[in-house]
């Protein structure tokens, strides 16, 4: 490759944007799920975007700055280092929401969460590790987060590589 080519990493850097901001966009609607059942559905029906921009971010990455040959180790690695420079946009907003905006929300569903596990009669061993399990605060849910959407990248970058890599075609060798 020349020179003037940028590397992956800010490639990737860039391309993560759209992802971002419609990671944002989307978590709004968890925001107001707490006001509006409506919106959890909103955010769910959204999920179906996070595949489709991988796979428009992908080809185009592929067609601009690759010249339209990508292999497919490199389009999982450029996938996997788009969802997690994608994810620095969600951990601003979730950040906010989860330690500034509305700090209780994460007590109030660690507390409904046990509630409803203590109506199980579990034994008081499970019980004794849950209260350890629901003392996490907004960190732990905000790195969940982080851990989630590399994880979901990962298996589409997995199935989206299949899909965008292409091989040079030699040509054929004479015996």
């Amino acid at each position: 490759m020349s020179e003037n080519k940028k590397s992956m990493a800010s490639t990737a850097m860039n391309y993560a944007i759209p992802l971002g901001l419609f990671w944002i966009f989307k978590y709004l609607f968890i925001i107001g799920g707490e006001y509006a059942e409506i919106s959890k559905y909103i955010n769910s029906i959204l999920s179906i975007g996070t595949p489709l921009i991988a796979y428009a971010l992908l080809c185009r990455y592929r067609d601009k700055e690759l010249e339209g040959i990508i292999t497919y180790k490199r389009s999982i690695l450029f996938t996997i280092t788009v969802f997690i420079f994608a994810s620095l946009f969600e951990t601003v907003i979730s950040s906010l929401h989860l330690l500034v905006l509305n700090p209780g929300i994460v007590s109030v569903m660690n507390h409904e969460i046990y509630t409803e596990l203590s109506k199980m009669n579990l034994p008081a061993i499970y019980m004794n590790q849950l209260d350890t399990i629901l003392s996490y605060t907004g960190v732990y849910y905000i790195f969940s987060f982080i851990l989630q959407n590399i994880i979901i990248g990962f298996f589409l970058a997995l199935i989206l590589g299949y899909f965008v890599s292409r091989q040079r075609n030699y040509p054929p060798k004479n015996m």
